[in-house]
């Protein structure tokens, strides 16, 4: 089965919290051993919009960091912007919850439009991953408008974060324009473990 259909499964029968957990547990127990060997790694984990009701998912995660000795910041949750934007309520709760323990919180699919930028005032995020899209359109887009959104996003403490980086162009006209991080092919494809040296 392709991922998306077993992940489309899982949430019609409602195992996407259990999915999450599972992920966090893994992801923490792999991110605990690296920073044991001496790297200080951020690592983002996307979650399913079944594990953001209550605080349980927060108390569960807490609980993890504890027993590995793994400092909180390095955990950025990540949400895509279409379910902030329908639920902000009960993200403006467990964005509490999160912070309460020490972890980070990032929007995906980030827009950048009106929408985008009130949402921000209600939430304490400290990363934005742009829309896909956002890349591809780069020749077309007025960099003026694009480096008024970044600047807008630091104003509020809000680091960046481009996909799709897959050339040097690319690379260098994003870091013109005061992007904080990129991601794409370029840079670093998927990988089974935490092996890299980005040094």
């Amino acid at each position: 089965m392709k991922p998306a259909r077993c992940m489309a499964a899982a949430e019609s029968s409602s195992l996407m919290p259990h999915i999450d957990r599972w992920v966090l547990r893994q992801c923490v127990r792999q991110l605990a051993q690296v920073h044991k060997q001496g790297q200080t790694v951020r690592l983002l984990i996307h979650l399913s919009h079944l594990s953001i009701q209550g605080t349980e998912l927060a108390q569960y995660l807490s609980g993890l960091l504890k027993a590995t000795e793994l400092p909180p910041d390095s955990i950025v949750l990540q949400l895509p912007e279409s379910i902030v934007l329908q639920q902000l309520k009960r993200i403006v709760d467990f964005s509490e919850a999160i912070h309460n323990i020490g972890c980070q919180l990032a929007i995906t699919r980030f827009q950048g439009d009106s929408r985008s930028m009130k949402m921000l005032k209600h939430l304490d995020i400290q990363f934005v991953r742009l829309d896909g899209s956002f890349t591809s359109r780069l020749e077309e887009n007025s960099d003026e408008d694009i480096i008024k959104m970044l600047d807008i996003l630091k104003e509020h403490n809000i680091r960046s974060i481009v996909p799709k980086v897959e050339s040097t162009q690319t690379l260098a006209h994003l870091w013109r324009m005061g992007v904080d991080y990129a991601q794409g092919y370029y840079i670093q494809g998927p990988i089974e473990t935490m092996d890299f040296d980005f040094v």
